[in-house]
């Protein structure tokens, strides 16, 4: 866990899924339920693969402003399994942008995967996201984003 200006990022925990669903219809003005259900509490049942997602909530006294989401996600690369994931929900509050939150609550995420053996993350996104990569920033680890 970190705190920088107020705002404490922090894995989540059992509880976050309520505020989870609030920043969503805050950000997005649709409900989270179905989306939650299916992505996230369901697939931790998943036979298959790996099933340790990593989220990252973004937190104002307690208030969940912003998150950073990866799906886990495994793939069979000639026989060989790899494990990685998908960045996906990543969202802050309208009154919370332009802080740096959405930066800070990737990174973390990131950091966070690759202690749990991912391989590489992938995403797919909108270019007026300005979410590409640094050609000249070194990484450790593979991330492919796939422009939509």
């Amino acid at each position: 866990m970190s705190t920088v200006d107020g705002i404490s990022y922090q894995e989540y925990e059992i509880g976050d899924e309520t505020g989870i669903s609030v920043l969503f219809n805050n950000v997005f003005s649709e409900s989270m339920t179905r989306i939650w259900n299916y992505y996230y509490k369901d697939s931790f049942k998943s036979p298959i693969g790996h099933n340790h997602h990593v989220i990252v909530t973004a937190k104002d006294d307690g208030d969940i402003v912003g998150i950073s989401c990866i799906g886990a996600l495994t793939i069979n690369y000639y026989g060989t399994l790899i494990k990685g994931g998908i960045v996906k929900d990543v969202m802050v509050h309208p009154r919370y942008q332009k802080r740096g939150i959405f930066t800070r609550a990737s990174k973390q995420s990131y950091e966070i995967a690759k202690t749990y053996g991912y391989k590489f993350l992938f995403s797919f996104f909108l270019i007026l996201s300005r979410i590409f990569p640094s050609p000249s920033k070194r990484c450790d680890f593979f991330i492919l984003f796939i422009c939509c």
